[in-house]
């Protein structure tokens, strides 16, 4: 940040960046072909869906857009306000615009804009590693989940069917008796 304090009235330089274009990358989770393997502990392989590049209640895509292409950009603004406080640097406003750091050069700017987008980025990549610490269930546990389910189910048809094989035969002929 600058040294210079700028006061009501001073023209300075702002510098910020913008994460414009979504970058498409193949997920690393499935590669881009939408499901994966998972080997059960008893050696069965299962194919499921790729949770990881689905988005709401979409199918997989295949692709996710986890990284930007961020613009940092510099520009001139009046300051209208400055908020002074012994624990902490100025804040400037310009219009209804708030500053932690405003620059007397270009330059200077643009130099902080790109160090606030290299820690946006750093901050961006251990939320990315966390986030899945976080989770409220891994993968390994919704296979789990949805083969139960499907034994489930599959002993429920097989009862239904033997259910409707018996009425069939108790049922009595068509214009008979």
């Amino acid at each position: 940040m600058s040294d210079k304090l700028f006061g009501i009235g001073d023209a300075a330089w702002v510098g910020t960046f913008h994460n414009h274009h979504p970058i498409r990358e193949d997920c690393p989770v499935c590669f881009g072909k939408k499901e994966v393997t998972v080997i059960l502990g008893n050696g069965d392989h299962v194919l499921t869906p790729c949770e990881y590049c689905r988005v709401g209640y979409g199918d997989p895509r295949g692709w996710v857009t986890d990284r930007y292409e961020s613009e940092c950009s510099a520009e001139v603004v009046v300051i209208t306000g400055v908020e002074l406080s012994a624990e902490q640097p100025p804040r400037y406003r310009s219009d209804c615009h708030s500053y932690d750091a405003v620059f007397a050069t270009r330059e200077e700017a643009l130099a902080y804009a790109e160090r606030k987008r290299d820690e946006d980025v750093e901050q961006k990549a251990e939320r990315k590693l966390r986030f899945k610490e976080r989770e409220h269930k891994s993968y390994s546990w919704h296979v789990g989940y949805h083969m139960r389910e499907a034994i489930q189910l599959r002993k429920r048809a097989e009862y239904h069917e033997q259910r409707a094989v018996v009425c069939r035969g108790l049922a009595r002929p068509k214009g008979g008796e």
